[in-house]
C-alpha cells in the first residue's frame, strides 16, 4: 500500500497539471469564495424611487431608504414606466412607488398605499431588498403617525396588543459567509478531489498501464492497491479543508459551536466517499471521459440537492431520492448541527453513520470492479 502511496505522490510531483489540481486549484477556490463572501451580507443594492407625493412623509421614506445599509438609491423617476425600464435592464433590484396624496391619506387615517416592486427572479436578493424597503417605510409611517398625534394634542393611549417575538437563531447577522461559504468551499473541494481520483484511476487501470502499475507492488491485495492510490488525495484535500476551517473559525471568528472532532471526521468520510465513488464510476465506465462526466454530474449537483440553498422537504420524489443518494447531504446536516447550531454530538451520529455507509458501499463496489480488471485479477 505504501509503495503505491509514494508512487502516487511522485506522479503528482512530476506532473505540473496534476499537482496544480491538488494545490493551486483548491487555493484559488478558497481565495475566490472568501473574497466574494467575506462582506457577509449584501450591501448597497440599487433601487429606484418614484416620488409622486413630494411631501414630508415621502422625504422621510427616502431618508430612511438612504440610511438602510442593504439599499442604495440608484435613480429617482417621475413615473412607474420609467422606473420599470431600470428593472428590465437589471440595473436595479427594486422600485419604491410613493403615490400622490400618500401623506394626506395617512393624516386622514387611510392607507398611504406605498408600493414596492422587487425582482423575484433573484429570490435571495429580492428578499433582502424587500426587507430593507419594508423596514424603511414602516419606520417613516410610525414617525408620521406619532407626529400627527402630537399635533392634534391627543394623549398617548397604551394598548396591550398581542405581539409575536421573532428571534433569528444561529445566524442572526444573516451572513452569507456563514450560511453559504462553508458549504460552497467543501462542495467544490470534493468535486476537485473526485475529478483528480477519476483521472488517476483511469490513468492506471483504463489506459493500458495497469501492468506497469502492478509491477510496483506485484501480488498486493486489491484493497491495498486502491487505498494506496486514493490516500494521497484524501489527505491533501482533507488538509485543505482543515486549513480553511481554521481560517473560518480562528481568524474570521465563526466559532464551531459543537464537536470539532466529529466535524473533522465527517469531512474525511465525505472525501473518502467521493474518492471511492469516482473509483467505482471510472472502473464501471472503463473510460476516463465518461467517468469524469458522470463524476461531475453526481458531485457537481451536491450543493443544489443537499437542502442547503433550496429546500428538499416536500420536493418531488425524484429530488428527494437524488438528495438522499448524495453523501454531501448527510455531511451538510452534520456540519450545520456541529458548526452552526451546536447540537449534542449524539444528534449527529445518524449523518455520520450514513457517511460511513456510503464509504463502505462504494468501497465494496470498487473492490468488486477492481478485481474484475484482467491484469489485477491475474496478479492476485
Amino acid at each position: 500500500m505504501w509503495a503505491v502511496f509514494w508512487r502516487e505522490l511522485n506522479l503528482l510531483k512530476n506532473s505540473y497539471w496534476d499537482l496544480s489540481l491538488v494545490t493551486l486549484a483548491p487555493l484559488l477556490v478558497i481565495i475566490f469564495l472568501v473574497s466574494m463572501l467575506s462582506q457577509g451580507s449584501p450591501r448597497h443594492l440599487p433601487i429606484v424611487v418614484v416620488d409622486q407625493d413630494h411631501s414630508a412623509y415621502s422625504r422621510q421614506i427616502i431618508r430612511n431608504l438612504q440610511a438602510t445599509p442593504a439599499l442604495s438609491i440608484y435613480a429617482y423617476e417621475p413615473s412607474m414606466p420609467l422606473a420599470e425600464q431600470h428593472l428590465k435592464q437589471l440595473k436595479v433590484w427594486g422600485v419604491v412607488n410613493i403615490p400622490a396624496q400618500a401623506q394626506a391619506n395617512l393624516l386622514h387615517g387611510r392607507s398611504p398605499e406605498i408600493a414596492s416592486y422587487v425582482n423575484e427572479a433573484f429570490f435571495s436578493i429580492a428578499s433582502t431588498v424587500a426587507g430593507g424597503i419594508n423596514s424603511a417605510v414602516s419606520a417613516a409611517t410610525r414617525e408620521q403617525q406619532q407626529a400627527l398625534i402630537r399635533q392634534l394634542g391627543v394623549p398617548p393611549i397604551e394598548f396591550n396588543l398581542p405581539t409575536i417575538q421573532v428571534t433569528a437563531l444561529y445566524n442572526p447577522q444573516l451572513s452569507y459567509e456563514l450560511f453559504l461559504e462553508p458549504f460552497a468551499v467543501i462542495a467544490i473541494l470534493h468535486l476537485l478531489l473526485a475529478c483528480c481520483v477519476a483521472a488517476s484511476i483511469g490513468r492506471d487501470f483504463i489506459t493500458g498501464s495497469t501492468k506497469d502499475f502492478l509491477n510496483f507492488k506485484t501480488g498486493a491485495p486489491a484493497f491495498s492497491l486502491m487505498i494506496g492510490k486514493l490516500l494521497p488525495y484524501i489527505i491533501i484535500f482533507s488538509l485543505w479543508c482543515f486549513l480553511w476551517t481554521v481560517w473560518m473559525s480562528g481568524i474570521q471568528g465563526w466559532i464551531i459551536q459543537g464537536n470539532l472532532l466529529m466535524l473533522l471526521i465527517g469531512q474525511i468520510l465525505l472525501f473518502t466517499a467521493y474518492a471511492l465513488f469516482a473509483t467505482t464510476i471510472v472502473l464501471l465506465a472503463k473510460d476516463i471521459n465518461t467517468g469524469l462526466s458522470m463524476v461531475a454530474i453526481y458531485a457537481g449537483s451536491s450543493l443544489s440537492y443537499a437542502g442547503v440553498t433550496l429546500p428538499t422537504i416536500g420536493a418531488p420524489l425524484f429530488t428527494r431520492i437524488w438528495s438522499n443518494s448524495l453523501p454531501f447531504t448527510a455531511y451538510a446536516k452534520l456540519q450545520t448541527q456541529q458548526w452552526i447550531i451546536g447540537s449534542p454530538w449524539q444528534t449527529s451520529l445518524n449523518p455520520l453513520l450514513i457517511l460511513g455507509g456510503f464509504v463502505i458501499g462504494f468501497m465494496l463496489l470498487s473492490l468488486l470492479l477492481l478485481k474484475r480488471q484482467p491484469a489485477v485479477s491475474d496478479s492476485l
